[in-house]
């Protein structure tokens, strides 16, 4: 698998609804579930996101990825994981780390259609809005299923 390959989506232009991974690619996968009683935003919610960013994080240092993107990944789990868990209707999110030679995946799925994430412009004084800029520019590509109900994002591991 190449770089020039396997993504055909530039970063700002997520109009890729699949992930560039097939399964003979990946050598690593991690997922990971948060279920909640109550589909609103607790106040204690938010520790889950730290503890999905630790796993995450540890699973690629005990793959031997370098700390930049193990860096990167980690903010981009953080990111998705509060999107997914701010606005969805459902009581499940699911985060999942795909791990190839070339290529670390994210997907985050919260099976709730119709919010599809995208880059918005977020004034200077706007407290929300920014995630998927950030995840723009921390990542090679990401998409959204065409249901709205799945999120991913890409990070070739060389260059980092």
């Amino acid at each position: 698998m190449s770089q020039s390959t396997t993504i055909a989506v530039a970063p700002e232009a997520p109009n890729a609804t699949q992930h560039p991974l097939t399964p003979h690619h990946i050598h690593d996968d991690l997922t990971l579930l948060l279920h909640r009683t109550t589909p609103d935003l607790g106040p204690s919610e938010g520790r889950w996101v730290g503890h999905v960013r630790r796993v995450c994080a540890a699973r690629l240092h005990h793959r031997g990825l370098p700390q930049p993107l193990i860096d990167d990944v980690k903010l981009v789990v953080s990111e998705l994981t509060t999107n997914a868990l701010q606005h969805t209707h459902s009581n499940t999110v699911a985060v999942q780390l795909l791990i190839s030679p070339h290529l670390v995946v994210i997907e985050v799925l919260d099976g709730s259609p119709g919010h599809p994430a995208t880059i918005t412009a977020a004034g200077p004084e706007d407290e929300n809005g920014r995630g998927m800029a950030i995840v723009a520019a921390h990542t090679d590509a990401w998409g959204v299923s065409p249901d709205g109900t799945r999120t991913w994002c890409a990070l070739f591991r060389a260059g980092r």
